[in-house]
This record gives structure tokens, C-alpha cells and sequence, in this order.
């Protein structure tokens, strides 16, 4: 059985760079079946959107939650609208609070998780559990 790719970052720096990386790296690596972008809540996206190289969030911003970039489509994931089945889609999760994070990591059929926290305490379970690594470090033998 393959198991998830996951990695995290600690957004614990004023502006939004930690979330810039995230984004780009859902915008490059994302089939073209697309990903998914979780929020905690909707009002994240519309300040993120307002910055350069963020626009995306933006575009989930409006109804129907779904945008396409690239060729690439990407729908957006909230707390009240968990999908069951990722059907091999990438996640990046933005500032999931513990109990948000547990049911996304419990999606079925994600490739890859990308988690950005503010947080320790709210991805420390989860690190240990799903084996995650800080972006950009090498992955851990499980």
C-alpha cells in the first residue's frame, strides 16, 4: 500500500512567503487533474489573494470554489465541505487548526500533503503519524 507524501512548514515569519511556497509548489507539481487547497476558513483566501503570486486563492474564492491555471484544475476544501476521495490529487492545507488537519489527512487517495501551520501543537500529532518532513528536507524511512 503507498502511503502519502507529507511535508510541512511553520509559517512563523509577517507576510506570506511560507504560503507563497506552498502555492507554488501545488502549481507546479499538480497533475492536470489538479489539487486541493484547504482552508480553515474562506476569509484566509481574500486576504491571500490580494498578494502577488497568490492569485489562485482568489480565484477559490468565488463560487463554484473551483479554478483552473494552467491547464491545471484546483478545488477549494473547508472545513464543512470534506471531500472522501482525492483520486490521487495533491493537498496543500493552510494554517489547519488539530481537528480540521485529522479529518484531511484522512481523505483517501492523496499523493501528497503539503501542511503550512502557524502553530506546533496543531501538526505535531500529525507529523509524527504521517512521517512528514520540512519541506525541502529529505523524506523520512517509515
Amino acid at each position: 500500500m503507498n502511503r502519502m507524501i507529507c511535508y510541512y512548514l511553520y509559517d512563523n515569519k509577517s507576510g506570506t512567503e511560507t504560503v507563497r511556497r506552498g502555492v507554488k509548489w501545488i502549481l507546479e507539481t499538480a497533475k492536470p487533474r489538479g489539487g486541493l487547497i484547504a482552508v480553515q476558513e474562506r476569509g484566509n483566501l481574500q486576504e491571500y489573494g490580494r498578494e502577488e503570486g497568490l492569485s489562485l486563492l482568489s480565484l477559490l474564492d468565488k463560487a463554484p470554489h473551483r479554478a483552473t491555471v494552467g491547464g491545471k484544475h484546483f478545488e477549494l476544501v473547508l472545513p464543512s465541505q470534506i471531500p472522501f476521495q482525492a483520486n490521487g490529487k495533491r493537498m496543500l492545507a493552510l494554517h489547519p487548526q488539530k481537528e480540521y488537519l485529522d479529518k484531511l489527512y484522512k481523505i483517501k487517495g492523496i499523493s501528497e500533503m503539503f501542511v503550512i501551520s502557524f502553530l506546533k501543537e496543531d501538526i505535531k500529532s500529525w507529523i509524527a503519524s504521517s512521517y512528514a518532513v520540512e519541506f525541502g528536507e529529505p523524506l523520512k524511512n517509515s
